[in-house]
């Protein structure tokens, strides 16, 4: 690979080099996050589908907080789907900031917030009432789900 560039990785007191392609996906994908915290365009929507794929949950978690500590004072906008529930932390996120997808069987997804469970305080734990049902969202799991031999 004469006269490219390439991207090593060095792990801790190793003496091997590592090329990007032998790299976990988690650390891929950290790449994938580089224009998100670096923009100069201060209007930027990024949308970003499974924002934890291949990422610790709390490795996700920072991702986020970082962006936010990084875009404070901008107008740039992260949109991202997830399946982790970790995130759902209102110290983390506010609650118009967290939004649910219900798949409804002829009518198509329905799209609402956390906001409009007008109970929710920050110290409540939205986690646990997540997994309580409370706020739907969650897939609906039958025989026809999952294949009929289940039980």
């Amino acid at each position: 690979m004469v006269g490219k560039e390439r991207i090593c990785f060095r792990h801790e007191d190793s003496l091997s080099t590592y090329e990007f392609a032998e790299e976990s996906d988690g650390t891929q994908r950290l790449f994938d996050f580089i224009d998100l915290l670096l923009t100069n365009d201060r209007g930027a929507v990024f949308v970003v589908d499974e924002i934890n794929r291949s990422l610790h949950p709390m490795l996700s978690k920072h991702l986020i907080e970082l962006f936010n500590r990084v875009h404070a004072q901008d107008k740039v906008q992260l949109i991202c789907t997830t399946h982790e529930d970790a995130l759902m932390n209102l110290n983390l996120l506010r609650k118009d900031e967290v939004w649910f997808v219900e798949r409804k069987t002829a009518e198509g997804s329905r799209l609402y917030s956390l906001d409009a469970f007008g109970d929710v305080k920050t110290e409540t734990s939205v986690e646990k009432r997540y997994w309580e049902g409370r706020y739907g969202g969650v897939p609906v799991l039958n025989e026809a789900v999952l294949g009929g031999g289940w039980k």
